[in-house]
């Protein structure tokens, strides 16, 4: 195909998706860090699995300086899962609904950080089956918004399980 007609048909789909708002203005922008929770450097081979409610999932690879950048589409709830080899696992919720169109147009972008630690023989967390924290839109905030509450209560029972040793 001649690299004039392959130009046409790109732009055309450009001009569709932006005019449509189905493609281009449904993605959310997810981007972080995995790092070490006790010595704060980033942490290579690391591994985040998501998963919509839409039963779509991807598998991520981050980089070898921890960090991981991808596009999740609006009006799904996704259960990411962050993973190494060695260390404890973490799941999060991220709740992608009711983001409201004007948000979504200029590219809506979310910043989450994981914090990992070694696993230690002996040590237990069943409660990390349960996600780590949620985030969702807030429309009072005008922002993706996390469940500290959760989150701080989760950090106090890891605290606690790996002060015992």
């Amino acid at each position: 195909m001649p690299i004039k007609k392959r130009l046409s048909i790109i732009l055309v789909l450009l001009v569709f998706s932006q005019g449509n708002g189905q493609i281009l203005d449904s993605l959310i922008h997810i981007y972080g860090e995995v790092a070490h929770s006790d010595h704060q450097h980033s942490l290579d081979h690391t591994f985040l699995k998501i998963k919509s409610d839409k039963k779509e999932k991807y598998l991520l690879v981050c980089s070898k300086n921890g960090l991981f950048d991808h596009w999740l589409h609006s009006d799904r709830e996704y259960e990411i899962v962050c993973r190494k080899k060695g260390f404890v696992s973490k799941k999060i919720i991220v709740n992608t609904y009711g983001i409201p169109m004007e948000k979504r147009i200029p590219g809506f972008s979310m910043q989450m950080d994981f914090k990992l630690f070694e696993k230690v023989k002996g040590q237990k967390f069943p409660f990390l089956r349960e996600p780590m924290g949620r985030s969702s839109y807030d429309r009072e905030e005008d922002n993706m918004v996390w469940n500290f509450d959760q989150i701080n209560k989760i950090k106090e029972k890891i605290r606690q399980v790996r002060e015992k040793d």
